[in-house]
């Protein structure tokens, strides 16, 4: 059995078109806790790298693949 639980309040159509259309990947980059800022995967292999803000380009530990910190995903 499931319960649903409606909201008391909607969101007008302009307020979640902006939603939709918001830039998450930038937005989850810039709200990582503390812990996780500089941390990325190799887009290339996956592998975790630890950036630091003074590189601008580094090269991953596994497969050499150079990566600038902008290309990279977060974990």
């Amino acid at each position: 059995m499931q319960n649903t639980i409606r909201a008391n309040r909607t969101v007008s159509e302009e307020e979640l078109n902006k939603i939709k259309e918001m830039d998450w990947d930038t937005y989850y980059r810039e709200s990582l806790p503390s812990e996780m800022q500089g941390l990325m995967n190799c887009p290339n292999c996956n592998t975790i790298i630890l950036c630091r803000d003074d590189q601008p380009e580094l090269s991953c530990y596994q497969c050499g693949h150079a990566i600038r910190p902008s290309d990279a995903t977060t974990p």
